[in-house]
């Protein structure tokens, strides 16, 4: 009997397909890559046999490499072989994490592991001395007062690690004072920190009295991608190196952000859900002590969150180079990059890119990276703010009106008599219209890109005139457009227009407009309207109209932009004027306040006048005192000189 005729649904179709050839990813999981790499790379290579042998076999021994090159795992395994033949062994290092971390690998020997600092603090106590650190170090001094009483102790081998960031006379106290006991030192001079001490293998050698310097050129610890980046980024070295690993393109993720936390955020939920271990995840920062700006959520998921200063000679399968602020020098993030053994991944604040660097590690991966390109592009602020935002002033300074922020937008400027300008209007602005004000800078990046950097929100202030806040901008997603933002990071970023930007539109006071033009073109109003300028557009109008550029340099040079209006104003006023005045024209303080507040009715909207005689008074004092503008011929009455 024909069995009957019958068609398969999609669902039973893919069942059979599958059964018959499976698509399975049989690639390894991240963690067996982590396993992996630990069991073949992390161990001792060819090389580093050799050159261990050559330390068993020479007295003092300078052995520099780069980063993954294996010389902290050479130094604890000549350390140990040192141990188990009975030797005394001091192990210096720099850097107190990596200090704790190598007494931890050498417990079960009898070798001494110390930072530098621990071990001079402890001989400081031997001998009775106060240890410096700040100001003249004294440490070399303790070294050497210990050796003269006979208290410093025996050793017989003698090992630095970092030894590249060790000031000179440390080194040099320590091979005199150990001048019978071997000496070996490691260093490479790439990781060097901006604000460190910088010896070469070469100086190293000539301190320590040897003729043997090692290279170590085989990298293992790095991804083969990391490698090729820190390659591309380094100088290139008098001798040749190379990675034995396979290519591994995807074990170097560089993103790059408009909302680096959350990214952050995303990027540890994923790693752990894909079956990555938290302790096999750090995170490491490259600006300030990241403690008090990372969520505990984020804290509770990695196993350490630490910066590159103090991450330096350490190591994670997985590590996360979190770059939300400023970016750092190329030093501190290509060491940074090569704490990684397994994945290393970096989240760069878009934002970072923007302003043109000499630093050759940030304009390689700007050059490399398409996708910081395409950041770059939705970072502009006035595409994104375009059509809400109103130029209101134009002719003496670059003022627009927000209405997404229902406030002022001012923009930055480096020349100094535009930021003269802008101090004026930002006073009038605030004081008169009760109104915050954002300044932006914003520099270029290629032609027609302006981006915003950073803000200050300038709001109303009782006593002088106008407090400062400053205020991070940036790209919110959910938004769709540059939004005001905290300093307190979250995982929203705390945008502070994601519950506020459906309020109500404002329009700005459109009387700014021909205050602007008054000023710009002041034969054209009559005298009842110039009346209406409030006293610091009345100054900025005489600046622009009675001075050239000299001399409103030379005036810019006496404001220091604090946040007294009137003090400034006066400041402002007085050095206008005396740029006018020939030498022995004397001038009355109280009788110039008076003709201030006079001939200025706007200034009773704001202070009175012995509040502006005050300011006015403090301001002469300045010119006489610090400037030397002026003479004192008695109390309140001066000359020009």
């Amino acid at each position: 009997m024909a069995r009957p005729n019958r068609t398969f649904n999609d669902q039973e179709l893919q069942k059979i397909i599958y059964s018959i050839c499976p698509t399975s990813d049989y690639s390894p999981t991240w963690s067996h890559r982590i396993q992996e790499d630990a069991e073949r790379w992390l161990i001792l290579t060819e090389e580093q046999q050799c050159i261990l042998d050559t330390l068993l076999r020479h007295n003092r021994v300078v052995i520099t490499g780069r980063s993954g090159t294996g010389k902290t795992l050479l130094a604890l395994t000549y350390a140990r072989q040192m141990s188990e033949l009975g030797k005394s062994v001091l192990f210096l290092v720099f850097n107190k994490k990596l200090a704790d971390k190598i007494y931890k690998d050498l417990s079960s020997t009898s070798v001494t592991v110390k930072t530098y600092h621990a071990f001079a603090a402890q001989l400081a106590k031997r001998i009775g001395k106060t240890l410096t650190l700040e100001g003249t170090d004294n440490t070399s001094e303790i070294i050497n007062t210990a050796l003269s009483n006979n208290l410093l102790p025996n050793y017989d081998v003698i090992v630095i690690d970092e030894a590249q960031v060790f000031n000179h006379e440390w080194i040099i106290a320590l091979s005199c004072c150990y001048d019978h006991s071997s000496f070996l030192a490691f260093c490479d001079e790439t990781q060097v920190f901006t604000f460190e001490n910088s010896l070469s293998a070469d100086e190293i050698a000539d301190y320590i009295d040897s003729d043997k310097v090692q290279y170590l050129t085989i990298n293992l610890r790095s991804p083969k991608k990391v490698f090729s980046r820190l390659y591309e980024a380094l100088p290139k070295p008098d001798y040749q190196q190379a990675s034995l690993r396979p290519e591994d393109n995807d074990a170097l993720i560089e993103l790059t952000t408009a909302s680096p936390l959350s990214t952050l955020t995303e990027t540890i939920k994923t790693l752990t859900a894909r079956g990555i271990n938290r302790n096999d995840i750090a995170v490491i920062y490259l600006d300030t002590d990241p403690s008090t700006l990372i969520p505990q959520c984020i804290k509770d998921s990695v196993s350490e969150i630490e910066t590159i200063r103090r991450f330096r000679g350490l190591e994670r399968p997985v590590v996360i180079v979190y770059a939300p602020e400023s970016f750092t020098s190329t030093p501190e993030i290509t060491c940074a990059y090569s704490r990684a053994t397994t994945l290393c991944i970096v989240i760069f604040n878009a934002i970072n890119f923007i302003e043109e660097t000499k630093d050759p590690f940030q304009s390689m991966v700007k050059v490399l990276e398409a996708g910081i390109a395409k950041q770059l592009g939705e970072l502009n602020f006035d595409t994104a703010n375009g059509e809400d935002l109103v130029k209101i002033i134009s002719a003496t300074s670059n003022i627009q009106w927000s209405e997404i922020w229902n406030s002022y937008v001012m923009y930055h400027s480096i020349d100094p008599v535009e930021e003269l300008y802008n101090l004026l209007w930002r006073f009038h602005l605030v004081i008169y219209e009760k109104n915050c004000i954002y300044e932006i800078k914003k520099p270029s990046f290629g032609a027609g890109k302006e981006t915003v950097i950073n803000s200050a929100r300038y709001l109303p202030d009782l006593e002088y005139g106008f407090r400062d806040e400053r205020i991070t901008l940036g790209w919110c997603p959910t938004c769709g457009m540059w939004t005001r933002k905290t300093d307190v990071p979250s995982a929203n970023d705390n945008c502070l227009d994601c519950k506020v930007r459906q309020n109500k539109r404002y329009k700005a006071r459109l009387e700014n407009k021909q205050y602007d033009d008054c000023i710009a073109n002041p034969n054209a109003y009559e005298k009842e309207f110039k009346q209406k300028l409030s006293p610091f557009l009345i100054a900025l109008g005489r600046l622009h109209n009675r001075l050239d550029n000299d001399q409103k340099l030379t005036v810019k040079e006496k404001v220091k932009g604090s946040k007294n209006a009137l003090y400034e104003v006066a400041r402002i006023f007085i050095g206008i004027d005396l740029l006018s005045y020939e030498v022995g024209d004397s001038i009355v303080a109280n009788d110039y306040s008076e003709k201030l507040w006079n001939s200025m009715p706007a200034f009773q909207q704001i202070t009175t006048l012995p509040e502006l005689k005050a300011q006015v008074n403090t301001a002469f004092a300045v010119y006489y005192n610090t400037d030397k503008w002026l003479k004192k011929l008695t109390k309140g009455v001066y000359e020009k000189v």
